[in-house]
């Protein structure tokens, strides 16, 4: 099982470095690794360069933002697996190695994942690394829009690795969103292959304290993953609730944070349909769901 593992980089320098090294610890060690910096102006490439080993690679693009440089890390493989992993995230050392044991056990599946957690601080990350996962179960994703719902964790950019050619079926990372271009990729894919999830957590995702989240940042809404939702209006779908929750929280969302113009963009979209809200929430309540 040969991994490609693709990092998109853009500025950042400070973190990009203990992102590689993660990588290159890895118990299993069948891997390439492709940097594609997409334009950084901080010298990130350079600390990509420093790095001797033949497994590294770097790739240099104009910017063109995260999913472009993605997608063209998903070019560049050489593996049948392409394991993805945020310029400022870390694995543990057994990361693709227990991505490797979910595939043996599910063959199956065209989509693998970790469990992930948040990092807000270096303190300990060298423990954290070197650490045998802990973890519970592992399974097939037969109920995804009900696991989110419910709040438990499926997939994430820095925990999840793609059959190559699943990616290329699927038509890799639309380019044209800014928001939600990963969890729109997932949603493709649930709908074509098989997934397997394994509960030990073996990725790391950094969060900023203070920072202010990507939700709570101005853009058009005509870019979000959420305005480009069908969700259904007559039978009931645990698909449709999800897309309505969404829908419903990103409504609040531009009201608090006065983003009048993406509320009345979001509300003209889906108009009529948003009817639905009220049947879904009584329902999700019913279900002990949070709406």
């Amino acid at each position: 099982m040969m991994f490609t593992v693709v990092v998109p980089l853009y500025n950042k320098a400070k973190s990009i470095g203990m992102c590689i090294e993660s990588i290159l610890k890895q118990e299993m060690g069948d891997f390439e690794l492709v940097v594609v910096d997409d334009g950084s102006t901080d010298g990130g490439a350079d600390v990509v360069k420093s790095f001797d080993d033949a497994r590294v690679r770097l790739v240099r693009k104009e910017n063109g933002g995260v999913s472009s440089a993605r997608n063209r890390g998903v070019a560049e493989a050489r593996g049948e697996w392409v394991a993805f992993l945020d310029g400022d995230d870390v694995w543990n050392r057994f990361h693709l190695q227990t991505l490797a044991e979910l595939h043996g056990k599910y063959p199956e599946a065209g989509v693998l994942s970790t469990d992930y957690a948040a990092l807000t601080t270096d303190e300990g990350l060298e423990r954290i690394l070197s650490s045998t996962p802990e973890g519970g179960d592992d399974g097939m994703v037969k109920d995804y829009y009900l696991r989110l719902l419910k709040g438990r964790r499926v997939l994430c950019s820095s925990s999840v690795a793609v059959r190559r050619d699943c990616l290329m079926e699927a038509g890799g990372f639309d380019e044209g969103l800014v928001r939600g271009e990963d969890m729109d990729l997932w949603t493709r894919l649930y709908e074509r292959f098989a997934m397997a999830v394994s509960g030990k957590v073996t990725a790391f995702y950094r969060t900023v304290i203070g920072d202010v989240r990507a939700t709570e940042r101005k853009g058009d809404v005509r870019r979000y993953d959420v305005y480009h939702f069908r969700p259904g209006f007559g039978r009931f779908s645990y698909r449709s609730m999800f897309q309505y929750r969404v829908i419903w929280r990103y409504l609040k969302h531009f009201l608090v944070y006065g983003q009048y113009k993406n509320f009345m963009l979001l509300f003209m979209r889906h108009n009529v349909y948003l009817l639905q809200i009220i049947r879904y929430r009584i329902l999700a309540i019913k279900m002990g769901i949070r709406f």
